[in-house]
């Protein structure tokens, strides 16, 4: 699966257990540590025309300032149209904060996730980048921040081969494997079947803020809504009595070679119905949407029995987990969707009307020791594997 091999790669190397979620663009060649270009440090300080180097030579030409002013458009937050129009407007550009943060000295990377994803979001059969001017390490950072911003850069394949001007992207392809093992990217699906999946895949996400937020709810606010709106109308696959003996073996497996195009976010969010790294995923999503902080984190640990049934059978034997972090205010918060989730389904056994109780919801470190106490954590997205976002520590539970 795509948006997994990677990270598992990674995520095992520092854990020794298992990953979730993946970095790896679907081309024909391979990123390595090596390939990543040395940031560019670009000077975004306005200066005054008029004011003149030793030289006599003015510092700041019109195309200098130009030039700026187009790399801060790359790197500035995203509108607020919840709060600015009194209703959202699904973003298709939107870049994960702290991803695009990874590469700000290097702006261009950033204008071309933006354009890749709406080349995309508008089913365009490939994306120029003559004017860019990015190398092929670049044009590779600029794909994996794209995949990490939106679920919908995660259907399409990119091939490009040792030419960068221009790529051409397949949607939904088949795959098929040599005999090395290496993927043959086949055909995709048609333009008109694309833009209906991509349709229903924003009108849910467009419904579900639109219908259970205001303009007047705070950052946190929105968090624990979506938060909850998620684990009340997602089901979510689980792996009882399935082969593999748990959720960390299953996942192990999914991190396999295999590319599967028909087990998207998008294909699941339609069918209403999520593996367990796409919950985590689809959450984060809509909190950069929303313009919330977040990131996706795993470690390694032990998980303490919680006395739901579903919860306690799937997690045993498990070391390894995933989960959200989110950031507001500058507070940061463990948010456990998938606890909450197989906490409530448990519960629901009995009593089907019954609600979240958000117990999984803006924990501290040492809440979320009470339920899986932690070990050793890594971010589990980075544009860069040697440089790691660091995990920001949780001082204290949100409460209301």
């Amino acid at each position: 699966m795509k948006m997994i091999r990677k990270t598992i790669s990674i995520l095992i190397s520092f854990l020794c257990v298992f990953s979730l979620v993946s970095t790896s663009a679907c081309t024909k060649k391979v990123v390595v540590t090596d390939d990543y270009p040395v940031p560019e440090v670009v000077n975004t300080t306005d200066t005054d025309d008029t004011d003149d180097n030793d030289s006599g030579e003015k510092d700041n030409s019109k195309e200098e300032k130009e030039e700026r002013e187009e790399i801060d458009e790359a790197l500035r937050n995203e509108p607020d149209t919840l709060r600015e129009k009194g209703k959202y407007q699904y973003n298709p550009t939107a870049l994960h904060t702290i991803s695009r943060d990874q590469i700000k000295a290097n702006p261009k990377v950033a204008r071309a996730a933006k354009k890749i994803m709406q080349a995309v979001y508008d089913v365009e059969s490939s994306v120029e980048f003559e004017e860019e001017g990015c190398s092929e390490a670049e044009l590779k950072l600029a794909i994996q921040l794209a995949q990490f911003s939106s679920p919908l850069v995660n259907t399409v394949s990119f091939d490009y081969d040792d030419e960068t001007e221009s790529i051409k992207i397949v949607y939904f392809p088949d795959i098929t494997y040599d005999e090395f093992g290496d993927p043959i990217i086949g055909d995709g699906i048609s333009e008109d079947e694309t833009r209906e999946k991509y349709e229903k895949f924003e009108t849910y996400v467009t419904d579900t803020i639109n219908n259970n937020l205001t303009d007047k709810n705070t950052d946190i606010e929105r968090a624990k809504i979506i938060f909850g709106e998620l684990v009340k109308g997602m089901e979510l696959r689980y792996f009882i009595n399935e082969e593999a003996e748990n959720i960390e073996e299953q996942i192990l497996e999914v991190g396999g070679e295999t590319i599967d195009y028909s087990d998207t976010i998008v294909d699941q969010v339609i069918a209403g119905k999520l593996e367990f790294w796409q919950m985590v995923s689809l959450y984060q999503f809509f909190l950069t949407q929303l313009n919330i902080d977040s990131l996706v984190m795993g470690a390694n640990g032990q998980y303490q029995q919680q006395g739901f049934s579903i919860l306690d059978s799937e997690m045993t034997g498990s070391s390894g987990w995933m989960w959200n972090i989110v950031t507001i205010d500058e507070k940061t918060y463990h948010c456990d969707i998938l606890f909450e989730k197989m906490a409530l389904d448990s519960q629901r056994e009995s009593f089907p009307e019954y609600e979240p109780e958000f117990d999984y919801f803006g924990m501290s470190d040492a809440t979320r020791d009470e339920s899986f106490k932690m070990y050793y954590k890594v971010s589990m997205e980075t544009l860069n594997p040697t440089n790691s976002p660091s995990i920001p520590v949780c001082d204290e539970d949100y409460k209301e």
